[in-house]
């Protein structure tokens, strides 16, 4: 190591080799092992204003802002608001492949800049009717955020991704002509390996792994021909995390010591209450628009870090509630079943705040820009692309922040994420897609004119109410 790297900046992080002086206490490391950490399993492949949720679960709600809940039929529904399977007219399958790119910067009393990271994200789903007004949906997405290095002379943090992904089953059935309800299960396995320093001076905690599941309910009404209400509750999740192997290297103060099953505890997904509106302002537009709080300052304020040798190690983040606004619209030119056009803006202040943020988990972005297009390929394919814009945001410590001695070199320093998203999905509809409004049927009768592209007459898994068309397929 050059002699830069082991006076100035480092001294003030008690890092010396061996012969000249202390070593790092084991809190220390363990507190930026324990921020890479929950960096890696916490972000989801998104610019996300609401701290670490996506501001949409596929490509089509994106492009929209994320508007999600009441926007009428989505095969994504089982992540956004369930109830919106029960108006799917056929069964549809969907595959989302996403770019994500985030450029962290740093200024501060340490010669370090995080580099910006890239990485696709896919994701793919299924969801259609089971007849008699129920309806069902399933998917299967990344959630890992991209790997975070922080690297200089005086400090190598890195964090990396080895297997993190979500589960969703959700189930929804149709009340009556205009109102549905749904409810989902989601389940995520995520997994991180650390290093600090190097694999022989620092330390590496390897393994760790986290679980857990949450629960969803939605509510969709169509109040009118033309304007449809919803209503989204998420709990929320109860995730373990463990399993982990801590190694320590020579610039330790116990070196070569080996630590089993390091624990995590005090880290959850938050819960979540959302409302939407849905309006349609002539036969071409409609606008969405949406409230949703997150709960974020009772599952991420003080985590535990836990192993059989140690005292708990406590992680103090302190994130906020946030209050995140969406407004979406759609543009179809060509009514139901052509092309669409979308665009959207969304807002919420950052959860995480000056007395906690830090470089490794910098979910600060605030504003999101959108935009999307989708048009029918075959009558059976369709294909829709979105990107997302987030201005870069900044945000500098105060003096108190815990961790302006690990990344200040004692001082108070400044960090920003800037971000930009691209996706990608092609649409299968099973039962080929309608371009006009199914003819009302019996519930029971699961044979209907459906009007389909060819004129002939379709065979559809479930007959709707003209109203729940209103607002248009997704």
């Amino acid at each position: 190591m050059s002699q830069s790297a082991k006076s100035g900046n480092i001294d003030a992080l008690h890092l010396q080799p061996p012969g000249e002086g202390g070593r790092p206490t084991l809190k220390l490391l363990i507190c930026a092992a324990a921020a890479a950490f929950v960096a890696q399993l916490g972000a989801r492949p998104g610019l996300a204003s609401n701290g670490m949720e996506d501001i949409g679960a596929t490509v089509c709600q994106i492009g929209r802002g994320g508007a999600y809940v009441a926007t009428g039929p989505d095969g994504g529904a089982a992540d956004g608001n369930p109830a919106a399977l029960a108006l799917l007219e056929w069964p549809e399958f969907h595959l989302d492949l996403r770019f994500v790119a985030n450029n962290i910067g740093y200024q501060g009393g340490l010669d370090a800049v995080p580099h910006a990271t890239q990485r696709i994200a896919p994701s793919l789903g299924y969801a259609g009717p089971l007849g008699r007004g129920w309806a069902w949906g399933a998917g299967l997405r990344t959630v890992g955020g991209a790997e975070v290095q922080f690297s200089s002379l005086d400090l190598g943090l890195s964090g990396k991704p080895t297997g993190n992904y979500m589960t969703t089953l959700g189930l929804a059935r149709r009340l009556d002509e205009r109102t549905t309800v749904g409810a989902a299960v989601s389940y995520g396995q995520m997994a991180v390996d650390f290093h600090f320093l190097g694999d022989s001076v620092g330390f590496n905690v390897d393994g760790v792994q986290g679980s857990g599941e949450a629960l969803r309910l939605g509510v969709y009404h169509q109040a009118t021909a033309r304007t449809a209400l919803g209503a989204v509750w998420h709990s929320r999740s109860h995730l373990t995390a463990g399993s982990g192997t801590m190694t320590t290297g020579t610039y330790t103060e116990l070196q070569g010591a080996v630590f089993e099953d390091v624990k995590m505890r005090g880290f959850n997904f938050p819960e979540l209450y959302a409302v939407g509106l849905g309006q349609q302002l002539g036969g071409d537009w409609t606008v969405y628009a949406e409230w949703r709080r997150l709960k974020w300052d009772h599952v991420i304020n003080t985590l535990d870090f836990l192993t059989a040798e140690l005292e708990p190690v406590q992680l103090n983040l302190n994130w906020k509630d946030q209050d995140v606004y969406v407004l979406g619209t759609e543009y179809r030119p060509g009514g139901r079943g052509g092309a669409v056009w979308r665009a959207g803006v969304n807002y919420g202040r950052s959860a995480p705040r000056p007395r906690g943020v830090n470089p490794i988990f910098p979910n600060i972005q605030e504003w999101h820009l959108t935009a999307g297009y989708e048009d029918e390929l075959t009558p059976r394919w369709r294909i829709a692309a979105a990107a997302v814009y987030a201005p870069e945001n900044s945000i500098s410590t105060l003096p108190e922040n815990r961790y302006n001695l690990l990344f200040g070199g004692g001082q108070p320093y400044s960090v920003s994420n800037e971000g930009l998203q691209l996706g990608l999905s092609f649409i299968y509809g099973i039962g080929g897609r309608c371009t006009d409004t199914a003819t009302a049927a019996d519930e029971d009768d699961t044979t209907c004119d459906c009007g389909c592209a060819s004129g002939s007459e379709d065979t559809c898994a479930d007959c709707v109410d003209p109203a729940y068309a209103a607002l248009g397929s997704s």
